[in-house]
């Protein structure tokens, strides 16, 4: 971190807020975070998640400067960037940021009001690759682990999807052995995240295999339950027949029993049960039996 503290002194800093107009970069160090926090008067109550993300990337030292800025007004109170100061505050770690002078209080009612951030553009801030994906792999391992596969509408908390991520690395290895497959269906992060939970026991060597030919690669045999697979996504796409997500998570899941236990079928067998939370199949860890 090369730039220069945004200010030396309390006075310094009180002497910006007073008469300058425009944006400073620079340093923000915990004094700097401590002056600016006593402004922090009639803000939004702390969320505390949100301090404790910025926390860890100060730790980590993944910090990066978004041009993001923290507004101080006119006035001398603070309109945004409470929970940046406060992870500063409570980490001892300085960052640079972009400080904004100048702006009149009033504008604090309209500040932060856009669009909230999406998963994937906060697990991105956080250094995760392929945030996009990786956020929908992560919901669906959740989902299949609290069985809860056909609840369409849970939307886990980042920090949860972060912490899952993190600790099972192996998720990111299978989703780019499954994105360098050519069979677009193939991508779908309810096909991706049964895999992710195979991947727990399997080998990524089986992995590679088994998306290889679900996604159309050439099988010897035709009652391979991953060519199986592919049969079935390709002619409900040729048939323009829509496959619902817990309905692909769910042939996943049969394809890849079998596959991994040897298993040849003629066709997979889907009752109506397996679409819901309840009776969806657990996914087998093959010749050691049991289910992961």
């Amino acid at each position: 971190m090369n730039s220069m503290p945004i200010a030396k002194n309390l006075p310094e800093l009180s002497h910006l807020i007073s008469h300058h107009s425009g944006t400073i970069t620079g340093t923000v160090t915990q004094t700097i975070a401590s002056w600016l926090l006593q402004r922090n008067q009639e803000n939004r109550p702390l969320n505390e998640k949100a301090v404790a993300r910025f926390s860890e990337i100060l730790k980590s030292g993944r910090w990066q400067n978004t041009g993001e800025p923290v507004i101080v007004s006119r006035e001398g109170m603070l309109n945004d960037g409470q929970h940046r100061l406060t992870a500063i505050l409570r980490t001892n770690i300085a960052a640079e940021l972009d400080v904004r002078f100048g702006v009149p209080r009033a504008a604090f009612q309209v500040t932060g009001t856009g669009a909230e951030r999406t998963r994937g553009q906060i697990l991105s801030i956080a250094g995760i690759t392929n945030a996009n994906k990786s956020a929908a792999v992560a919901r669906v391992v959740l989902m299949y682990d609290r069985r809860i596969m056909a609840n369409n509408g849970f939307k886990p908390d980042p920090d949860i999807l972060l912490e899952l991520l993190r600790g099972e690395p192996h998720i990111s290895e299978v989703i780019r052995i499954c994105e360098s497959t050519r069979f677009n269906p193939r991508r779908s992060a309810a096909i991706v995240g049964i895999l992710a939970v195979a991947a727990r026991h399997a080998s990524l060597c089986d992995i590679q295999k088994f998306a290889d030919i679900s996604a159309g690669a050439a099988c010897p045999s035709d009652s391979n339950p991953a060519h199986r697979l592919y049969i079935h996504i390709r002619d409900a796409a040729l048939s323009r027949v829509r496959i619902k997500q817990v309905e692909l998570s769910a042939l996943t899941a049969i394809s890849w029993n079998s596959f991994v236990n040897k298993q040849e079928i003629s066709r997979i067998r889907l009752d109506e049960n397996a679409m819901t939370s309840q009776g969806f199949p657990c996914v087998q860890r093959g010749d050691r039996g049991g289910a992961v």
